[in-house]
């Protein structure tokens, strides 16, 4: 079975794609972004088309997609051009893994047109098969009117690269210093993960832990990050707050095995993979309590559970450094849990085999349902070339 890959740039499509390709004879990997790690898909026998190859557009895409001419094409990622530009191929069927903001797009900070909207619902009804990141996201998709199969899988880790280590010598490897107590934020600086009021958090925290240091790893919106920096400084911060920015996929664990306690306070998304990362790298969480993850963890087993609120947020981080025997339980009951969800080779082999399963049984929708889809991308492209000019 030849398969093509599409990704939009996801982080952890080349990780997922490494673990399902030793199933598949024949795997492509189209990346629109530039950003992953080519050698590595290279290494792995894995063809790679990246920009230089071709400049994503509808006509692009498929004369590219006609060149390969895939028994069947994964989406990492189930909303854009390049999700709309698989489903309106139309030669072979398209699995996709959702991950979240592709389906919750109600519930996130960025506005999706209606039109985008329409094409994401269209194109999860015309798919063979959907990985869902949690329960709650499976229900999403139910929701959306998706009637073809779908299957929970967590993806999770690379449990050879995040695994527990050595603290201390975690701090040396990246330049953190070494008496200082560690609460790490490894999320994207946006207002969807509410970084003020980590912040916040940690103004209350200084008074009882003086020695507390905010690190904060990921991307970041540049209107957002002014604001936190206007909110550090009035809070007298500057000393207590660690501006890191995107740091190489390879020294995220060491960030992680480095910190005392990780937060991670997402307002809404479909399940957060670093949150697994942490628990396989066994360091205590805080995490915001919204029902994607309150059905898979259990508060005040595997890490603290609160309202995403200052007050609660500094709380648990005081008691989870102040306590060592707590955040100690806490992250080996997380890291048992990551064993039983979050090993990605094992989850990718799931899903491969899942693929093989339900893709023959899939019925191909007609020359006019097609055709419908084609007609409302093209006017999509049109309205958004036309928008941006």
């Amino acid at each position: 079975m030849k398969i093509c890959v599409l990704s939009s740039g996801v982080p952890h499509a080349v990780p997922r794609t490494l673990a399902f390709s030793g199933i598949f004879n024949d795997v492509c990997f189209v990346d629109v972004s530039g950003k992953a790690d080519a050698e590595k898909l290279r290494l792995a026998g894995i063809k790679y088309y990246g920009p230089a190859d071709f400049r994503l557009s509808l006509l692009n895409l498929q004369q590219l997609l006609h060149e390969i001419q895939p028994d069947l094409i994964i989406c990492h990622f189930c909303s854009g051009p390049h999700f709309f530009g698989a489903i309106a191929y139309g030669s072979c069927p398209v699995a996709g893994i959702v991950m979240g903001s592709d389906v919750l797009y109600e519930r996130g900070d960025t506005r999706v047109p209606g039109l985008s909207r329409l094409l994401i619902r269209m194109g999860l009804r015309r798919m063979a098969y959907i990985s869902a990141k949690s329960p709650y996201l499976e229900r999403q998709c139910r929701d959306l009117g998706v009637k073809s199969p779908i299957a929970v899988n967590y993806w999770g880790a690379d449990t050879q690269q995040f695994t527990p280590g050595d603290q201390m010598a975690a701090r040396r490897s990246i330049g953190l210093p070494a008496d200082r107590s560690i609460v790490l934020s490894p999320r994207t600086l946006s207002p969807l993960y509410n970084i003020d009021a980590i912040i916040a958090a940690i103004s209350i925290v200084v008074g009882k832990i003086p020695d507390v240091l905010l690190v904060m790893i990921g991307r970041e919106a540049p209107d957002y990050r002014s604001r936190i920096d206007n909110q550090v400084r009035n809070a007298g911060l500057t000393d207590k707050v660690k501006f890191i920015g995107e740091v190489e996929f390879n020294q995220i664990a060491d960030y992680y095995n480095a910190s005392d306690v990780v937060v991670s306070m997402a307002r809404t998304e479909g399940f957060p993979n670093s949150v697994l990362e942490v628990m396989c790298c066994r360091r205590p969480l805080i995490i915001g309590r919204i029902a994607q993850i309150e059905e898979t963890i259990e508060d005040d087993r595997e890490c603290r559970m609160v309202e995403i609120d200052a007050a609660c947020i500094a709380e648990s981080i005081v008691e989870i450094i102040s306590q060592p025997d707590l955040a100690d339980r806490l992250a080996a009951n997380a890291f048992e849990k990551s064993r039983e969800i979050a090993d990605i080779d094992r989850n990718g082999q799931v899903f491969a085999v899942d693929v093989m399963r339900f893709i023959p049984q899939h019925q191909k929708r007609s020359v006019l349902s097609l055709w419908l889809y084609r007609l409302t991308f093209i006017l999509h492209s049109i309205l958004r070339k036309l928008f941006r000019q």
